[in-house]
């Protein structure tokens, strides 16, 4: 019977996240799921089509919206708790498989072998995990994974060569990429500001965005 299996999935709307946190409006899983789906869908589509990733974004929004159904019997489970240690994580994750066996032990096993895959993820390439995550830090601010600052894309840059710096003739510097960098997709722009001096702006070709969420965001 599909009943019970439906019924659990209901609960979704009562079970509110961001326990370890202050928030004005408190959000119930449903909204979070629904959220991130259209978010996943959305950036499926425009890396297929504007960087040429192989993804499938109907499949990536369906498993959106159940990847955090095994919470519907542990409750929020929040990162700052399940990844503070090796230990930790290992249990959480033990205990996520088991709440994916249950819940799909209500369904017959015909429906079991094809729904255990989206809620699990185990269906998804490592580039669809990679817009999952990426959906996941834009949907409503998700306080579990956090988007690279520019400091740091800057910073990892430098450290691969891919970029140097230029200094100004005033105070300060600019960014440029580096012959490496270029064939990494990077690409310069020059301007000239208010008061008249040349500067340079970084540019990100989508081979060269490709790159920096390929480093920043990994699939679990």
């Amino acid at each position: 019977m599909l009943y019970p299996f439906s019924a659990l999935l209901a609960r979704m709307k009562y079970i509110t996240r961001w326990s370890l946190m202050h928030s004005t409006r408190a959000e119930s899983l449903s909204e979070h799921t629904c959220d991130t789906a259209l978010l996943a869908h959305t950036l499926c589509l425009i890396a297929r089509r504007y960087t040429g990733t192989p993804c499938r974004p109907k499949t990536v929004a369906v498993a959106a919206l159940y990847h955090d159904a095994p919470e519907i019997i542990t409750g929020d489970m929040p990162t700052p708790v399940k990844y503070s240690s090796p230990t930790l994580r290992d249990a959480y994750k033990a205990l996520e498989t088991e709440s994916v066996r249950c819940m799909t032990g209500l369904l017959p096993d015909e429906l079991s072998e094809e729904l255990s895959p989206f809620i699990s993820g185990e269906l998804l390439t490592a580039e669809e995990k990679r817009l999952l995550k990426a959906a996941l830090i834009e949907a409503a601010g998700d306080p579990d994974v956090k988007a690279p600052t520019i400091k740091e894309i800057d910073e990892w840059l430098l450290a691969q060569r891919l970029i140097g710096m230029e200094r100004l003739p005033t105070k300060g510097f600019y960014y440029v990429p580096t012959p490496a960098g270029v064939d990494a997709g990077l690409r310069s722009e020059d301007k000239v500001s208010a008061r008249g001096t040349p500067y340079s702006v970084l540019l990100f070709t989508p081979v060269a965005q490709r790159m920096v969420v390929e480093h920043f965001i990994k699939p679990d």
